[in-house]
C-alpha cells in the first residue's frame, strides 16, 4: 500500500491525480518504481490504457515529471516525511561502434578514427562481387588516392567492375582447362584424355569424337588469347610514353601482371592438350574414309536431333500437365534432369 499512496502523491503533485488515479489504479500501474522501469514500448501501452496519449499536455507533464523524480526524488514534492530520497542509480551506457562494416555493441565496441580509404567501403553487404569490391578498395586507395584526388571515386568504380570482370572471366576459363585435364569436355559425352594418345581400340566414332574436342578446346584458346589481349592493352595504357610506370598505378600494374601469368599458364596447358589431340586427330582421319565418316557424322546428328525432339515434347507434356494441376507432375519428372531444350546448330 506505501507504493500507491506514494503513486497517488506524485500524481497530486503534478495535478494529474483527479483525472487519471483511478484509471492507473484498475491499470496497476500505480507503482512509481515499475513505471521508472518500463521500456518504451511498455510506456506507450501503459499511456494508452490510461488514455494519457490523447491528451498531449498532460502526456508530457507526466514524463517531465518521471524523468525529474528518476533523476532526483527530492525534486518532487511527495507528501513522504519519512522516506529518505535516494537517487536513482543511473543506466549503465553502452558504447556503439560501426567496425568493420557492422555495429557493435558494448566493452567490444571501441571508438577509433576512421581510416581515410573507409569512405569508400560499401556497408551491408553480402553479395561476392560487393565483398570482393570492399577487399580491393584499401590496396587502390593507397596506390592511387594521392594523385587522383577529385578523380578518385571514379576511378576505382572503373577498377572495381574491371578487376571483378576479369576475375569472373578467368575463373570460367580456368574450370574448362581443368576439364580438359581431368578428361572432360563439358556438355559433350566426349573423354579427351583418350585422345592425347591414339587409341588401341579405334572406331569410326573416334574422327568425330576427336576433331569436337579440339574444336572445343581450341575455341577455349582464343578467349583464353582475348583475355590475354585485353590486359596487354590496359597494361600499356598504365606506362608514360617514356615507358614509366605511371604514379598512381603501380597497385593495377600488380594486378595486370598477376592476371597475365594466370592467363598465360592457362594458355600454355591449353595448347598442350590441342596438340596432343590435333595430333591423334589427323592420325585418325587417314584410318578412315571421308564419305564413311561423313555418314557416320550424318547419322550421329540425325539421333542427336530425335532424342532432342523426343526430350522437347516430354517436357511439354510436363509443363501441359502442370498447367492443369495433374498431381503426378512432380513425380513424372522425376530422372529427367536433363530434359533441356538445346538450340541445334551446325556443331551437332
Amino acid at each position: 500500500m506505501a507504493a500507491e499512496k506514494e503513486f497517488e502523491s506524485f500524481l497530486q503533485s503534478i495535478n494529474l491525480a483527479e483525472d487519471y488515479l483511478e484509471r492507473f489504479n484498475a491499470s496497476g500501474f500505480n507503482d512509481i518504481e515499475l513505471v521508472k522501469s518500463l521500456e518504451l514500448d511498455e510506456q506507450r501501452q501503459m499511456f494508452d490504457l490510461v488514455d494519457l496519449s490523447g491528451k498531449p499536455g498532460h502526456l508530457l507533464k507526466f514524463k517531465k515529471a518521471i524523468a525529474s523524480y528518476t533523476r532526483n526524488l527530492g525534486s518532487i514534492n511527495i507528501d513522504n516525511s519519512n522516506q529518505t530520497a535516494v537517487p536513482a542509480q543511473k543506466k549503465a551506457q553502452k558504447t556503439i561502434s560501426f567496425i568493420g562494416g557492422k555495429f557493435v555493441v558494448g566493452e567490444n565496441a571501441r571508438v577509433k578514427e576512421k581510416e581515410p580509404f573507409e569512405k569508400y567501403i560499401i556497408p551491408n553487404v553480402k553479395s561476392k562481387r560487393l565483398t570482393y569490391h570492399n577487399l580491393i578498395t584499401k590496396e587502390i586507395y593507397l596506390s592511387a588516392f594521392t594523385s587522383k584526388q577529385s578523380r578518385f571515386h571514379a576511378y576505382l568504380m572503373g577498377q572495381r567492375q574491371f578487376r571483378w570482370n576479369v576475375k569472373c572471366n578467368l575463373e570460367k576459363l580456368e574450370h574448362l582447362v581443368s576439364s580438359y585435364k581431368n578428361g572432360q569436355i563439358p556438355k559433350e559425352n566426349i573423354n579427351c584424355l583418350r585422345y592425347r594418345k591414339f587409341p588401341e581400340d579405334v572406331k569410326i566414332d573416334d574422327v568425330s569424337k576427336s576433331q569436337r574436342a579440339l574444336d572445343h578446346i581450341k575455341s577455349t584458346i582464343k578467349t583464353i588469347n582475348e583475355e590475354k589481349s585485353k590486359l596487354s592493352n590496359r597494361k600499356m595504357e598504365l606506362y608514360t610514353d617514356n615507358l614509366e610506370p605511371k604514379k598512381w598505378a603501380s597497385n593495377e600494374i600488380n594486378f595486370v601482371q598477376e592476371m597475365t601469368t594466370h592467363v598465360e599458364s592457362m594458355l600454355t596447358e591449353s595448347n598442350n592438350i590441342a596438340h596432343d589431340i590435333e595430333h591423334v586427330s589427323n592420325q585418325l582421319a587417314k584410318r578412315f574414309d571421308v564419305a564413311s565418316v561423313n555418314e557416320n557424322e550424318k547419322k550421329r546428328k540425325a539421333k542427336r536431333v530425335k532424342e532432342q525432339k523426343s526430350k522437347t515434347k516430354k517436357k511439354r507434356s510436363i509443363v501441359e500437365k502442370s498447367k492443369v494441376g495433374c498431381p503426378n507432375t512432380m513425380s513424372d519428372m522425376s530422372g529427367d534432369d536433363d530434359i533441356v531444350i538445346d538450340i541445334l546448330d551446325d556443331n551437332l
